[in-house]
């Protein structure tokens, strides 16, 4: 469940902060300064490369969304999802 979990988050995640900092009309450079991530970091993380660490999904959280509780609610969902492709069939 862990590997499947990890791909879909850093799925939605990608996503996400992209259409978050199009949406915000902002360079890749000015969303990464935001998040206090190098932009070459960024980019790897709006092209699913890598997950983000805490601190840049807390500064996400904080500053750039726009419902908190959506956007939780999806990530309940993508995880929730994980599990059941990961349970046996009964």
């Amino acid at each position: 469940m862990k590997y499947e979990c990890k791909c879909a988050l850093r799925a939605y995640m990608a996503a996400r902060f992209a259409r978050t900092r199009k949406d915000a009309k902002l360079t890749q450079a000015a969303f990464s300064e935001i998040l206090m991530v190098d932009t070459r970091s960024y980019v790897d993380l709006e092209h699913g490369r890598n997950l983000c660490a805490t601190l840049t999904f807390v500064l996400y959280l904080v500053f750039l969304c726009k419902d908190v509780d959506d956007f939780v609610q999806e990530l309940r969902k993508i995880i929730l999802d994980a599990a059941d492709h990961e349970l046996p069939a009964s």
